[in-house]
């Protein structure tokens, strides 16, 4: 008897039966039930800055809906350009799992589940944006990993715009930085490879993780001082 298809993370067979809270997401996932019962979308109320659930956070460090850790961005007045962030899942120890498999190990099958679900909520959410940017990986990194894993998620987004944004330093890893060093950085981490792309466009710049901001709001500063309109940030999950 013929055996149906396997699951892209824990290569268990796939029964028929979908989850419903993801049917808008059903199709191409090859993800089992099981699996996806074990990821956590961000739902109820969150920051308005960074997307972070506010039910995670001191209710003495929320100001106006807006987490401590945007309120210290938002008195860092040179980085000032991104609106605000959103992510589709928390980051929970499962999803852990699965960028360690997609990331690390060099499965980018692992990664491709996201692909419609990154597609459809950039066409359903993100109609005002021009074009949508990976965030580079640094030379180095990218020759040991292969592929960009952001830049794989937007294969069915035609508006991507993969080499506009360039990676300046090689680095040891964000996870590696306490949250204070990663807060505190003041090296530029990009440069935009050609101005004229992105000047008076609305941009969305996509990555795997939003931890403290450091990144999206990098990426956000050299965008605008390069002529963007406006910088929008998705992740895949939210620590």
């Amino acid at each position: 008897m013929a055996q149906g298809k396997r699951c892209v993370w824990c290569e268990e067979v796939m029964n028929s039966v979908s989850w419903e809270m993801f049917s808008f997401f059903e199709e191409e996932w090859n993800v089992c039930n099981e699996c996806k019962s074990k990821l956590a979308p961000i739902s109820g109320e969150i920051c308005l800055k960074c997307g972070r659930p506010l039910s995670k956070v001191k209710r003495e460090y929320i100001l106006e809906k807006t987490c401590l850790d945007c309120q210290r961005w938002v008195e860092k007045s040179f980085l000032n350009g991104l609106v605000h962030n959103r992510s589709l899942f928390e980051y929970n120890d499962f999803m852990k799992h699965v960028l360690t498999l997609y990331k690390y190990r060099g499965d980018a099958e692992v990664g491709r589940a996201f692909n419609s679900m990154f597609s459809k909520t950039i066409t359903k959410s993100y109609k005002c944006i021009d074009f949508v940017i990976p965030i580079p990986l640094s030379i180095e990194r990218l020759y040991d990993r292969g592929f960009n894993q952001c830049d794989l998620w937007l294969e069915k987004v035609p508006n991507r715009l993969s080499n506009c944004l360039v990676r300046i330093h090689h680095e040891e890893k964000q996870s590696k930085k306490t949250r204070q060093e990663r807060i505190n950085r003041s090296v530029k981490m990009f440069r935009v490879s050609n101005d004229d792309l992105i000047k008076g466009k609305t941009l969305l710049i996509l990555d795997d993780l939003y931890t403290t901001g450091t990144t999206a709001y990098q990426a956000a500063d050299a965008l605008g001082k390069s002529g963007a309109k406006a910088v929008y940030s998705l992740t895949l999950c939210r620590s």
